[in-house]
């Protein structure tokens, strides 16, 4: 594990095996748990954004209102099956 700290910085990013795994970042004592809200949000929007980026990838996309409907519909019946 290595620990890469930049001048002037509030973080230090965590890497193992030469791949970044975790950001260690600043944070006041009066402001945790805010930073940690902001944090789960934008981890939250980021996963937003990839799963659209590969339903558009995939076509999905295009679907229609009406079979978007029908594939959650037999999903759903598949899972309590």
């Amino acid at each position: 594990m290595e620990f890469q700290v930049k001048d002037n910085t509030f973080y230090v990013l965590l890497n193992k095996d030469g791949k970044p795994f975790a950001l260690a970042v600043d944070v006041a004592e009066a402001s945790l748990e805010e930073t940690l809200r902001l944090v789960m949000q934008v981890r939250a929007q980021l996963a937003v954004s990839q799963m659209r980026g590969e339903a558009r990838a995939r076509g999905l996309h295009k679907l229609t209102a009406v079979q978007v409907d029908k594939a959650v519909r037999s999903t759903r019946a598949r899972r309590k099956a």
